[in-house]
């Protein structure tokens, strides 16, 4: 009877075991040789793991070097070149023509190239070429559709009327490349790692639950890659933060360190703000804001921010409530992405908002402009 129970914990551990290895998984060797380079080049690694950016870097020697690390799936990254400032008081000379983007893989990666990046490819595995095949569709359809509305963008920012046309027809465009690249691309590649990434991207940063299906799409052994379940994660999380839902409560320190709970403010509406002060977008959007509060600001209505800063920028988080005359509640962990509040509402991308009723019921979802003045206009 023992030995036929050791030799079932055996198979079992061995079945646990082999289901936990992932081919994805494992030591990544990339070899970059350049021809021609000055002296003093140093190239870098970036790329992100659970909302981290991870940074290697490395002095060419005879215009060669190899980085090598381990990674638990494939990961877009960048590499890039600079050159060595003389002193600590001189900045590293980037340009973007030495910089490509390349997926990160188990096995061995090589760039080669004469005095430059532009225009390289990284060779060595199968996924690299469907990685490039992806790049390449969009670059293309950018080139096509998008870019020279944005062209005619910047000759008329002074022109609100006309930039607004000029935005909503880039942002049609926008989605159209979802139907045009992105879905017959997963059609043909659900069972690789690059069939994931091309879903991230179709899905955006503030996804919604229409996403659900195509990622129900991709092969089981891809849905089991650690991005994959952060999305599965993330669906989770839309769910539990639908118009109808109660708001999922949280406490963090205010700007003056005291601790501020969501559900203490039940009985006003609430527009819960997602920002940081190092986001563009979320401080050209800070004038409707403020707008919104001092009309409602008096009648039951009141904005909780969630700032995204890191410990770091405290006093840059400060500066901009002042800077932006935001005269309401605000509450950050300094944690970056990985704030506690931030996760529960499975915030991606910043700004995003909800509207939450006196009953702390979610009643509307990434408020805006005057869609914000509108929907606000019906409450109160």
């Amino acid at each position: 009877m023992k030995k036929t129970l050791s030799l079932l914990a055996i198979l079992l551990m061995g079945y646990s075991l082999f289901a936990q290895v992932s081919p994805y998984a494992g030591e990544y060797a990339i070899h970059l040789k350049l021809d021609n380079i000055p002296k003093a080049t140093i190239a870098f690694l970036d790329y992100y793991v659970d909302n981290q950016k991870v940074r290697d870097s490395l002095l060419l020697y005879n215009g060669a070097a190899t980085f090598r690390g381990r990674i638990n799936e494939p990961l877009q990254a960048t590499l890039s070149l600079a050159q060595r400032p003389q002193d600590k008081l001189h900045p590293y000379d980037f340009t973007s023509r030495n910089s490509i983007q390349l997926l990160l893989y188990p096995g061995q990666s090589n760039v080669q190239a004469r005095d430059s990046l532009k225009g390289t490819m990284a060779t060595g595995n199968i996924h690299l070429k469907e990685f490039y095949e992806l790049q390449s569709a969009e670059s293309a359809y950018r080139r096509k559709y998008t870019a020279p509305i944005y062209e005619e963008m910047l000759k008329h920012k002074k022109e609100p009327e006309l930039y607004a046309q000029l935005r909503e027809k880039a942002n049609r465009f926008g989605e159209a490349i979802r139907d045009s690249i992105y879905i017959p691309f997963i059609a043909r590649h659900r069972n690789t790692p690059v069939g994931l990434l091309a879903f991230r991207r179709y899905a955006g940063s503030i996804m919604d639950l229409s996403a659900e299906p195509l990622f129900g799409t991709l092969d089981v052994s891809i849905r089991n890659l650690p991005t994959a379940k952060a999305v599965l994660n993330q669906f989770n999380n839309i769910r539990k933060t639908a118009i109808g839902q109660l708001a999922p409560d949280f406490t963090q320190p205010d700007s003056t360190g005291r601790n501020l709970t969501l559900s203490a403010l039940r009985g006003k509406y609430v527009l819960l703000d997602f920002w940081a002060s190092w986001c563009g977008p979320c401080r050209l959007e800070n004038p409707n804001l403020v707008s919104a509060y001092q009309k409602y600001g008096n009648k039951n209505f009141t904005i909780l921010s969630v700032s995204l800063d890191r410990a770091a920028g405290r006093q840059d988080w400060l500066k901009a409530i002042k800077a932006d005359g935001l005269t309401w509640l605000h509450v950050s962990d300094l944690s970056y992405f990985n704030n506690a509040a931030a996760k529960l509402y499975g915030i991606q991308a910043i700004p995003q908002n909800f509207l939450i009723g006196p009953d702390g019921k979610i009643l509307a979802k990434n408020l805006t402009g005057e869609h914000l003045k509108d929907v606000l206009a019906k409450y109160l």
